[in-house]
């Protein structure tokens, strides 16, 4: 069996997105509940079940190798912007790290900038988010989602589902960026 998990890194709590059994379920951690509960009860569920599989895409902005920058914006609010961009950046090479730390499967993927779910640029509402699920035949039982949640299963079902699709058409090559490396280990994209 294989567990598809989806992170979407944010400040104040982070969207997971877990994927089993074409089962999918939503949740907001904050850090420390992220590294002293999630993932300890992950690298206990793999120790204890080793047929099960899993696989955890961190979404890694740092990877993209530009910033927004607002035209007719001041100084003061680019400087914002920027620091909160570089406090995501920071939140999500601290989990990856963690990730590694309990020995987990973490892989690091581009934001996705895909059109299949959502419009450029927008943020995906709760019926896209329910459409895009009824299209790879995924169960969600919940009755609401927000944001940082449905990011989270964006990620999974992006990298996690449909990897052919990224393989096919070569958009984690295209970057100029193979690999990640924090210490002494390295951590490939694809």
């Amino acid at each position: 069996m294989i567990q598809i998990i989806g992170i979407d890194p944010d400040i104040d709590k982070s969207g997971v997105c877990i994927i089993a059994h074409n089962k999918v379920e939503l949740f907001n951690f904050n850090m420390p509940t992220l590294f002293n509960t999630f993932f300890k009860n992950l690298q206990a569920q793999q120790e204890s079940n080793f047929t099960l599989k899993t696989e955890v895409y961190v979404e890694a902005g740092f990877l993209n190798n530009h910033y927004f920058q607002p035209l007719k914006s001041s100084t003061f609010v680019i400087a914002k912007i920027n620091r909160n961009i570089g406090e995501n950046h920071a939140c999500a090479k601290i989990i990856i790290e963690m990730g590694n730390a309990f020995n987990l499967n973490i892989i690091p993927c581009y934001p996705v900038t895909s059109t299949n779910y959502r419009s450029r640029g927008k943020k995906i509402t709760h019926p896209q988010f329910l459409q895009m699920l009824q299209r790879n035949n995924l169960n969600y039982y919940g009755e609401s989602s927000n944001q940082e949640s449905r990011d989270a299963a964006l990620i999974a079902v992006t990298y996690g589902i449909n990897k052919e699709y990224h393989e096919s058409n070569n958009i984690l090559n295209n970057r100029n960026v193979k690999s990640i490396k924090f210490e002494d280990k390295s951590f490939c994209t694809d």
